[in-house]
């Protein structure tokens, strides 16, 4: 991302790893920061937003916390549901949880 810049020109924004935050809060402020440099005064194009994942890796199960779902296959393709909805079966992208390192 180009920081301290407004992106008047520029209609695509691609996040190639999610936002690490420690709050909802902070990570919403946070996003909306980012896309709203391309969403400025001025702009007359639709602005694009993509958040690029690979499957079964931990990156998923920072983007599901953000969002507040899972990440599952439906309708051929990725979708964030609420755990409720889950269905038996489903797809499901997260990655093994990476592993908390204590001491030092």
């Amino acid at each position: 991302m180009a920081a301290e810049q407004n992106l008047r020109c520029a209609n695509h924004v691609v996040f190639l790893s999610p936002l690490i935050a420690s709050t909802r809060n902070e990570y919403d402020s946070g996003m909306t920061q980012a896309i709203g440099r391309a969403r400025r005064h001025g702009q007359t194009k639709t602005v694009h937003v993509y958040h690029l994942l690979v499957k079964f890796t931990y990156d998923v199960n920072v983007y599901q916390s953000a969002h507040g779902g899972r990440l599952v296959e439906r309708d051929g393709g990725p979708k964030v549901v609420p755990e409720s909805e889950v269905q038996p079966g489903e797809m499901r992208y997260e990655g093994k949880e990476m592993p908390v390192k204590t001491g030092r």
